[in-house]
């Protein structure tokens, strides 16, 4: 039996980030390192559902509605985290088989200084887009996670990235996923709506260099992927 995409009984949507941060430790075995305060953003799509499911869902777990998709979408720390910290640590990780904390020990000044500039620029993608999104450090303090908000220093202090290794090797998520999923349409819709976006467009040139894979020609996740190539920006948004 098909699907039946107009079957109003089924809300699909999405929060902006998982409600707690963990790590898979051994098979079957997960370690929660924090269960967020607050603060975890949700749409529908479209987005006419937002309501209903923030009522539901906030029984479960605190959140805050979306204007749509596009907002969790940018709303989403890691892109502007995971890849930039992963390419300053890369030597490292290689010669240690990430035997350091990627927090506490890796995210240092410099490293905080182009996390810094990647999320300015999805910063300036949001507001393009008409969406007033936080800083990540000022969001992710509401979230319980850190005890300041600057970007140079509030990741080492943070109790609820204490004691998250780093990759055990440069094949991982924090290049396939935040810049195959993240960073490559975080680049389209910076200059779809016109929006500088040099520092993300380097991070994820420079990946693609180290990992020896085309990110941006594997189009893992692009509006035209996604059918909305075609669109307008007035209508891209409308249309969520």
């Amino acid at each position: 039996m098909g699907l039946n995409y107009d079957d109003e009984s089924v809300i699909a949507g999405e929060t902006h980030t998982l409600p707690y941060a963990c790590r898979v430790m051994d098979p079957g075995v997960i370690q929660v390192y924090h269960k967020l305060t607050g603060w975890v953003y949700i749409a529908a799509l479209p987005s006419k559902y937002t309501d209903e499911l923030y009522r539901i869902f906030n029984q479960v777990n605190p959140c805050v509605p979306a204007k749509n998709v596009l907002q969790t979408t940018l709303t989403n720390g890691n892109p502007a985290i995971h890849p930039a910290g992963t390419l300053m640590m890369a030597a490292w990780i290689e010669a240690t088989g990430g035997d350091f904390y990627f927090y506490e020990n890796g995210i240092q000044p410099s490293v905080g200084r182009l996390i810094r500039s990647i999320d300015t620029e999805r910063l300036s993608i949001a507001k393009a887009m008409g969406f007033d999104l936080y800083p990540g450090p000022v969001l992710t303090k509401k979230q319980g996670y850190l005890i300041e908000d600057d970007y140079e220093n509030c990741y080492r202090s943070a109790p609820g990235f204490k004691g998250v290794k780093a990759p055990q090797k440069l094949d991982t998520r924090y290049f396939h996923e935040d810049v195959g999923f993240g960073l490559v349409l975080f680049e389209e819709l910076g200059r779809k709506f016109g929006v500088e976006v040099s520092n993300i467009s380097s991070v994820i040139t420079i990946a693609s260099t180290i990992m020896q894979r085309d990110y941006r020609a594997e189009r893992a996740r692009t509006l035209d992927k996604l059918g909305l190539g075609d669109l307008s920006c007035q209508e891209l948004l409308n249309c969520l």
